[in-house]
């Protein structure tokens, strides 16, 4: 099966979110 480029985009974009929160929670503690 062929993700298509607007769901691979989509999953990219929650991995980021799911990285930058871990790294807010450090600091800030909130994302």
């Amino acid at each position: 099966m062929k993700k298509t480029w607007a769901f691979t985009l989509i999953e990219l974009l929650v991995v980021i979110a799911f990285i930058a929160s871990m790294s807010m929670n450090n600091s800030a503690g909130l994302f």
